[in-house]
């Protein structure tokens, strides 16, 4: 029983090997077959792409997907997420382009994150010197491609507001003017830059419709619909607080009709107290919380009392003017504050001398 399974050790190494050229034999098969049927095989060392030691199998045009896909598989034992089994390598086509959205000024700048900066500058310069806010971030990228750097408030407002507004004031009287006088067509301010020989109107329009800019010049309808009815209900404000001025200022009337100074102080509180009343009524009404026809009559009333507060201070300097150019110019000049008594003074003096001019 033993002899029958005992096999001499030559006999058992020779049966190994001829396991080991069968499987040899048969992974030669196997390769054959792949070859015919297109499939190239390479094993790490044979060329190049062996560095990254992986092991990668391409399909010929017959059998390749329509990006020309390449399978690549890890080498033993790693793993990673570019192996992951629903990858799919990028093609061209599929990769950002690098100039997408980026406008160059001595480095990149990134057009989208710069026009949100400066949106709502434009929109703000639109409402108050009728520069369309598309065309104002249009000319704002042309200059960045051109080498200028618009970093800043400053650099937007010299760079691009100012330019505009002047060319606005320049064209009023010329041939020029109808391209220039409304305050949210980039269109047709495209078209007069072209004919001013500034910019090119195609360039322009391609900036324009390329990151939506027109949609600014909505917002700044928007807004001019929105100033244009606080501005009526300013108006209204104004009215109702220069007819109380005016029954107070008369029921507390001096009988001498010789004296000249309660008719000279009733002609001040007439006349400033209508454009500080219209001021008060144009921050409040912006406040967004006068929405109702009701809230008018408590929006008056709040006004008066305001206006009333602010016309009580009437000591000023004759000949001495609000310096324009101090770095608190803007809180110096509103009427609304009662210390300005200066620029109400200066708002007087201005009033008094259209009324003169007009006679």
């Amino acid at each position: 029983m033993r002899d029958q399974y005992y096999h001499p050790p030559q006999e058992r190494g020779s049966n190994r090997l001829f396991s080991a050229l069968g499987l040899i034999f048969a992974g030669i098969l196997a390769i054959g077959l792949l070859s015919k049927a297109g499939v190239k095989i390479n094993l790490p060392g044979e060329d190049s792409g062996s560095a990254s030691g992986l092991m990668s199998a391409s399909m010929d045009d017959s059998g390749a997907s329509e990006n020309g896909g390449v399978v690549v598989l890890p080498p033993k034992g790693e793993k990673g997420t570019e192996y992951d089994s629903d990858f799919v390598p990028k093609t061209p086509r599929d990769k950002p382009s690098r100039s997408s959205g980026r406008a160059s000024s001595g480095g990149d700048v990134n057009a989208e994150a710069w026009i949100e900066r400066f949106s709502e500058t434009a929109v703000q310069q639109a409402v108050s010197k009728g520069i369309p806010a598309g065309i104002a971030l249009a000319v704002g990228l042309m200059e960045i491609q051109s080498g200028k750097s618009i970093n800043n408030w400053n650099d937007f407002m010299n760079r691009v507001i100012k330019p505009l507004v002047k060319l606005k004031e320049q064209s009023a009287s010329g041939d020029l003017r109808s391209y220039f006088k409304y305050s949210a067509n980039s269109d047709r301010w495209a078209q007069g830059l072209d004919e001013a020989d500034l910019y090119k109107a195609t360039a322009l329009k391609k900036t324009l419709s390329s990151y939506d800019l027109s949609a600014y010049d909505h917002q700044v309808k928007a807004r001019l619909a929105q100033e244009e009815e606080i501005e009526r209900q300013a108006e209204y404000v104004s009215s109702e607080v220069t007819t109380s001025i005016r029954k107070k200022s008369r029921s507390a009337a001096v009988e001498d009709e010789e004296t000249e100074a309660p008719r000279a102080s009733n002609r001040y509180d007439e006349i400033v107290g209508s454009e500080v009343a219209k001021e008060v009524a144009r921050k409040k009404l912006k406040s967004g919380r006068y929405l109702k026809e009701e809230d008018l009559t408590r929006l008056v009333e709040e006004t008066d009392q305001e206006t009333a507060k602010a016309l009580k201070s009437k000591l000023a300097f004759p000949g001495r003017k609000v310096n324009p150019n101090h770095p608190d110019a803007a809180k110096r000049l509103d009427i609304t504050d009662p210390k300005n008594t200066q620029a109400r003074e200066e708002l007087y003096q201005r009033k008094l001398k259209e009324q003169r001019e007009k006679s």
